[in-house]
Formats: structure tokens, sequence, C-alpha cells
């Protein structure tokens, strides 16, 4: 009697490159000897390119389920239509009162079509993330007679509190949440401190699995600094408001600093050019760099050459203080020292960097000044810091330890049927 391969499928509610979460999720279970199938979503040209690139040679299968405007114009407004129908139906009756389809398809417009593939892909076990894929993964799940887990990553019930169309979202997550993490066989988050806050909040165990990244094919160049400019790096697949940069900013000026500031990633709404207007105010000397977005699986290698990594969350929602920021976790790999704000998400990490780390509180522009000019003047801190960075990633920051790749891979052992 042959024993069947168990199948996997995990579903991604956006482009496949902007989840390399879910990415390292279908490589470990396929090389721990699992089917995997992945769907996710897709809608904008520039990042196809980064999806194909990444779902070519896997040892899973990939699609992609396409509702850009530039490929099918007639669904782009069909999912628009159904969007706000749906918004327009939460608002009316409130989002804890709508059905789970309606809440879903209000917070991810391709919801329909995403759970219409899932339905299709004969699995053992679906594993939702990225937000919309959640409620997808669990639709599709229940409408097969099958198990489902979770993976929360941020606490997106508590994002961005502040705004008016982000406390709705914010409504629409929890419904969301309150439906299917009961049900999951496991829910996975991606700090410690967001799956204390979601075991709080439903009563439902969370296990953390950090969006820790693989070891570099080989160790960083731990050298000390150069003379010059003081090279501070930053990277998001968004620069916007609300990232803790014009705190950097304000220090850098505060300190009289000669120094660089590079950002990767792409404007939003007209914010990097007000960020330079910010710069020319508040830091003469600063030069205010822009970079592209590039893939994820480039980030490591493109934080070489600068003497440090801004991992400034300020902690302005409640998610934003419990995660433990995924830029961080790029930065030790490659043995860089961190600027990192001291937030709950932040602690496990800085309790483990030693020198690596400049630890500072969210608005402390004196205390963050002083830190930069000890960063700039003292020679000698740079290699150390370097080192201790590197050892931290060795020592637990990585994809590969038990606590992150081996904790998902027993969680799903456990939950597909005997």
């Amino acid at each position: 009697m042959t024993t069947r391969t168990p199948r996997i499928c995990i579903g991604v509610s956006g482009h496949l490159s902007g989840c390399p979460r879910m990415v390292k999720a279908a490589t470990a279970l396929a090389e721990a000897g699992y089917e995997v199938h992945v769907v996710s979503t897709s809608h904008i040209p520039r990042l196809r390119e980064y999806d194909a690139s990444l779902g070519a040679s896997q040892p899973w299968t990939w699609e992609a389920v396409e509702w850009g405007r530039d490929v099918n114009q007639l669904l782009w407004l069909r999912t628009a239509v159904a969007h706000r129908l749906a918004r327009s139906a939460a608002t009316a009756v409130g989002p804890e009162h709508v059905p789970l389809n309606v809440a879903a398809a209000a917070y991810s417009r391709p919801h329909a079509q995403l759970v219409s593939r899932l339905r299709r892909v004969d699995a053992d076990l679906y594993y939702g993330g990225a937000g919309g894929g959640i409620a997808a993964a669990a639709i599709a799940a229940r409408h097969r007679g099958v198990g489902y887990a979770i993976d929360v990553e941020d606490f997106h019930s508590a994002e961005n509190a502040s705004l008016v169309r982000a406390r709705s979202r914010a409504a629409l997550a929890s419904r969301i949440e309150r439906d299917v993490l009961p049900g999951a066989r496991f829910v996975t988050a991606g700090s410690a401190a967001i799956a204390d806050a979601y075991q709080q909040r439903h009563r439902v165990p969370v296990t953390a699995v950090c969006n820790t990244f693989p070891l570099p094919l080989r160790p960083p160049a731990l050298a000390p600094r150069n003379s010059g400019p003081l090279r501070l790096y930053w990277f998001s697949q968004t620069i916007g408001d609300g990232r803790g940069l014009e705190d950097v900013i304000r220090a850098i000026g505060a300190s009289r600093l000669d120094a660089e500031l590079h950002l990767r990633g792409t404007s939003a709404n007209g914010y990097v050019e007000r960020l330079r207007l910010f710069a020319l105010s508040n830091a003469p000397r600063l030069k205010l760099y822009i970079h592209p977005p590039a893939p994820p699986h480039q980030m490591i290698d493109l934080c070489a050459g600068y003497d440090v990594g801004l991992a400034v969350e300020p902690g302005t929602s409640e998610n934003n203080a419990l995660a433990l920021s995924n830029k961080a976790l790029t930065y030790v790999l490659a043995g860089l020292p961190l600027v990192i704000t001291d937030t709950p998400g932040h602690r496990p990490l800085i309790d483990t960097l030693r020198r690596a780390a400049i630890v500072y509180q969210p608005g402390d522009i004196a205390q963050l000044a002083g830190s930069l000019t000890h960063i700039a003047t003292d020679g000698g801190w740079h290699s150390n810091a370097r080192a201790d960075a590197w050892q931290a990633a060795l020592s637990r920051w990585h994809w590969e330890h038990h606590a992150d790749r081996g904790t998902l891979l027993s969680s799903v052992a456990a939950a597909l049927p005997c």
C-alpha cells in the first residue's frame, strides 16, 4: 500500500513578491516532502516580473489570479463594483453583522476570484496569509471539507486606528478573525508580541514564527566603516508617512553631522518630495538618496556598503508597536548595526544584539542625535557592532532556526490528518 504525499495549498491575497513570508513557507514545506501549490493575486504591472522570478524553478507550483486593468479591464471593473458594494453593506449594517464573505470582499478586492480558484485546488490543508488570504483559505477549506491554517503575520485588526478608513478596515479584519481563527488547525504570527495580542483578543493559541530570512551563502564583510559622511539605510515596499523617517532627519540636523540617508522603495502620494523639503529645512547637510524597489531575495546584498540600518517604527498604531521589523531582521544577516526603536515587538531582537543595537525611544530626538554622533565618531564601535549583528543572526535570527522554520513544519505535521 502506497501513502499519498500530503497536499498543501497556500493562498495569498496579494502579489507573490509582496509576501516573501509565504514564499519561504512554501519552500520549507516542499523541501520537507509535501506537495505544495501556491495561489496569489496580481494587478500591478511592475510586480509581475518579480512574481515570475520568484515562482520560477521552485520546488512548488504557483499560479496567479490576474485582475489588473491592463490585462482584463472587465474583471478589473467587476472587482471594483463588488468591492464597493461590499464596503457599502459593511458600512450600512456594521462590519460585525455582515456575513464572512461580504466582510472579506470589503476587505480584499479580489476576494471572490481568489476563493473561486482556491476551491478548485485539491488539498489536504489550506494555509492562508497576507490579510485577505486568511478568509479565502478558510472559505475554500470549508467548501472542500478539509482543514485550514492561518498566518496573520501582522495584527491586522489594530493597524492605523487613527485614520477613518483604516478604522473601518481594522473592524473588517476583526470580523474576519473572529470567524476564522477559532476553526484553524493552527495560527502563526510574525512576532511574539503579535501572537500574545491575538491570544488575548480571540482566546485562541497563536504561535510566533518570526519573519526571518535564510542565511546568506557567505558571511558578510565586517570591516569598519570608511571615513566620510555617515551612511544610513532604510527600505520598504512603500516610502510614506508614519515610518519614523522624520525623527531621523531631525536628529541628523540636531547632531550637525554630514550624513547620507538612503531610502529604497516607491513613494506614496508624493511623500518623497515632501520629505526632501523637510530635510532641507531640518538637516541642510543631509543628502537624501532614493533607490528603486528590488526583489526580496536581493535585500540582504543591497544592505552592503552602508554604515547603519534603520528600524525606526514609531509605534503609532498597536500593530506597529508589536511588529518585529522585517528590515531589522534583514540588516543583521548583512552584519549591519541597527538604529532601532524601543517597542514591544523589537525587544526580543534588541536583547540579542549587544553592541549592534542603538536603541532609542520614538520621538526622542536628542537621544537619537547623540547616538548618531557616537556612531559617526567612535571608530572602534563599528567593527564590534558588525560582529555582534552577524553573531545574533547566526545564533537566532535566521529562517533555518528551529523556532521559525522548525515551528512551521511541526505545526503543519500536527495539523494534517493521520
